[in-house]
């Protein structure tokens, strides 16, 4: 008996750490262990078919790859290639616990999404992909405050009322005095609408404007940052003026001639999307939503320069405050007005996007 057991203690050996010189046949070894299970064989015949399950398993997956090169069970697919490799889905529809949707599986089986415009597509397909931009962007503007957006908005608006009212007015009077004449003399230097392009031609544009604007207002937040406090002060209409002439620009390059006065309205209007609070920003989209099936105003009369003014201002102070210190300032400067040209390039193009696809 003894013998018995210490050869079934061997085949099981065998089967689970098989010699590297030569390994038992799997199949005969298979049908063997089998064979005995059926018959009632002991529970070492059991354990033994079971190692033979572990190892048949390991040997598939070592061998799941093309030329039988190894690679571990949980490795990515092997028609990924480059930044594929890093911007896989999971299932669709499915929901990771920080509440952010995954992406679906795409047409061709490749599973991934882009984040810059796709090159070599047609019109049609272009337009589609814009489309897709556009309600993403969409579901980002109309997304509600959450708890630090509503502890930051309370807190800004104590101070507002700490304020005097003279102060505001006088503000809101100074603001909307270098807004108008900004606007009056942005017009002067914008080049004229470009006709008959594509959505792509003008993304292709939009991107090298936004580009070239945002490196104007790094090298100004910089130099004004470095210079201390009144140096700082001079930012604020300096950079005013960068953005709105970044909006000039952008307007003609989407087909829309800013001498308009509705053109102008537009642009204040992404102006405030961009530069706004959860709750504004929303009222400002749905009042763009549509823009070129309505009727606008002819004049400034009903335009609501404090909220303009209040908005960008509560919006922009504490990263403007920042810039103040010294030694700092400067790439605190730099930075800040980056990002800031940049969120406002990213807001003028979806908003011209939506226009171009709403016809």
């Amino acid at each position: 008996m003894l013998a018995d057991e210490a050869g079934q203690l061997r085949a099981i050996r065998h089967v689970v750490a098989p010699q590297k010189t030569r390994p038992c046949p799997p199949s005969t070894l298979a049908d063997a262990t089998a064979t005995r299970s059926l018959a009632g064989g002991s529970g070492f015949d059991r354990l033994a078919a079971a190692g033979l399950e572990g190892a048949q398993a390991g040997e598939r997956n070592t061998h799941a790859t093309s030329e039988g090169r190894s690679r571990p069970a949980h490795a990515r697919a092997a028609d990924l290639v480059g930044t594929q490799r890093r911007l896989r889905a999971g299932i669709p529809g499915r929901r990771r616990p920080d509440g952010v949707r995954r992406v679906a599986a795409a047409a061709s089986g490749v599973q991934i999404v882009r984040a810059t415009p796709p090159a070599d597509l047609t019109d049609e397909a272009y337009e589609r992909w814009a489309r897709g931009e556009v309600d993403r962007w969409r579901s980002d503007v109309l997304r509600p405050p959450g708890p630090l957006d509503r502890a930051a908005r309370e807190m800004q608006g104590r101070i507002n009322r700490l304020i005097p009212e003279k102060v505001h007015a006088t503000v809101t009077t100074v603001i909307e005095g270098m807004t108008r004449t900004i606007l009056t003399g942005a017009d002067l230097t914008t080049a004229p609408a470009l006709i008959g392009a594509s959505l792509a031609e003008r993304d292709r544009r939009a991107l090298a404007a936004i580009s070239s604007y945002r490196a104007t207002a790094a090298v100004e937040g910089g130099v004004t940052g470095a210079g201390g406090f009144w140096m700082a002060l001079a930012d604020f209409p300096a950079l005013l003026v960068i953005k709105i002439k970044l909006l000039f620009d952008l307007s003609a390059v989407y087909g829309h001639e800013a001498d308009h006065f509705e053109e102008r309205l537009f642009i204040l209007g992404l102006f405030q999307l961009a530069f706004s609070g959860a709750e504004h920003r929303a009222a400002v989209f749905h009042e763009l939503e549509g823009w070129s099936a309505r009727q606008h105003p002819a004049d400034f009369e009903h335009f609501d320069w404090r909220a303009f003014q209040q908005q960008y201002r509560d919006y922009i102070d504490l990263a403007k405050l920042a810039q103040m210190i010294p030694v700092v300032g400067a790439p605190i400067g730099a930075i800040v007005n980056w990002r800031l040209l940049e969120r406002l390039g990213e807001t003028a193009m979806n908003g011209y996007r939506m226009r171009w696809l709403e016809g």
